[in-house]
């Protein structure tokens, strides 16, 4: 943005932090200055944004990135050999990590996802890596004399996560494809929503049930992310066919910039929560999330068995509790049971077949007489 970034590349850690993602192209690091450079990894490591760096003759290793801080954040080294970028068309192979991935599915269906991404024309460019973190994930390769090399690479880094895509030359995608084919613009649209997707925001609010308890955390940060101890937080909580409940949350013990609190559901079905931080009487900022109570169900969803429910149910129905070790008795069991499934099924006397041929036998013998008596 022109008007934002007017005065160039930011110089501060609020301006910069204002932004979720970093895409850095075909640049050279000395345009930065160390002081800028150390913003970049604090943007991803500190702030939790993303930084995508993107292949060019200038960028990557060939802009000397491999031995600063941003290259420390990197999925992959970089070497500085000054001649790792090669223009030369190569063909575009995804990884099974890739395959899994949100951000590189053209189709929900997983076969015909993979056609999609072999008929794609080649790229036009590469730039060879170094080895990777022990962090990293290949979700892209580019196959270079038959072997295959990253070219789409991610990883974590302290809360955020940094990408290499090492070419500049996916525009072949769209000069090559007919006009309709959207497959360039789909891949960096949800290359881009994927970078943003998990950013962490100013005012983070998360609720969780465990048992009949909805456990509620706020973690609130200043425009340099830096944790917020001196205000106060209060949560509204609503409910279909109940008044809503104020909560104050209290700080976490430790944990600079946490708040919790706990509440108990009146009913199950969904619980609205919005939260606002405040510095004396002041408003700062506020946050909604929405949590299912599904008490009463919890049987259903969770990982553990209710041994206890299932032993009263069993003793209110006159049934019988099994553990692991019985079940070779069941079969037996279920013999003498009288529990089970009833079917009736109703049917018009005279479709009968008994009926029928009884019906027939009666004619048959009707005639034999007639004929005996001759009376026909």
């Amino acid at each position: 943005n022109r008007v934002d970034l007017a005065a160039g590349f930011p110089t501060d850690k609020s301006t910069l932090f204002a932004y979720d993602a970093l895409i850095i192209g075909s640049i050279e690091a000395p345009l930065f200055t160390p002081e800028q450079q150390q913003l970049i990894h604090d943007f991803v490591s500190d702030r939790g944004g993303s930084l995508l760096m993107i292949a060019g003759p200038n960028g990557l290793g060939d802009g000397h990135w491999g031995n600063t801080v941003v290259g420390e954040i990197l999925p992959a080294g970089l070497p500085d050999t000054g001649k790792t970028f090669v223009r030369a068309k190569a063909p575009v192979q995804l990884t099974p990590v890739g395959r899994k991935s949100p951000m590189l599915k053209f189709s929900d269906d997983s076969q015909e996802n993979d056609k999609l991404w072999q008929g794609l024309p080649e790229v036009a460019d590469h730039q060879v890596l170094g080895a990777l973190r022990p962090a990293a994930v290949t979700l892209l390769n580019v196959i270079v004399d038959g072997r295959p090399q990253p070219l789409l690479v991610t990883q974590p880094y302290g809360h955020g996560h940094s990408y290499i895509l090492a070419t500049g030359g996916t525009w072949r995608w769209q000069m090559s494809l007919p006009v309709k084919d959207l497959r360039h613009e789909t891949f960096w649209r949800q290359l881009i929503r994927g970078l943003v997707a998990d950013t962490p925001k100013h005012f983070e609010l998360a609720g969780a049930m465990s048992g009949n308890q909805l456990h509620i955390r706020a973690d609130i940060r200043d425009k340099k992310f830096a944790p917020v101890t001196d205000v106060s937080v209060a949560a509204v909580l609503s409910q279909d066919g109940t008044d809503p409940v104020t909560l104050e949350l209290r700080p976490l013990a430790g944990e600079p910039g946490m708040y919790q609190g706990e509440y108990t559901p009146q009913h199950p079905g969904l619980v609205n929560i919005e939260a606002i931080s405040r510095k004396g009487d002041k408003p700062l900022d506020s946050a909604r999330v929405s949590v299912y109570n599904d008490a009463g169900n919890a049987e259903n969803f969770s990982l553990r068995q209710n041994r206890q429910l299932l032993q009263r149910l069993a003793d209110v129905t006159g049934g019988r509790y099994w553990s692991a070790d019985q079940l070779d008795h069941l079969p037996d069991a279920i013999q003498l049971s009288r529990a089970g499934i009833t079917e009736q099924d109703i049917r018009p006397l005279w479709d009968a077949p008994a009926v029928f041929l009884l019906l027939i036998m009666l004619k048959t013998a009707e005639w034999l007489l007639r004929r005996r008596w001759s009376t026909i």
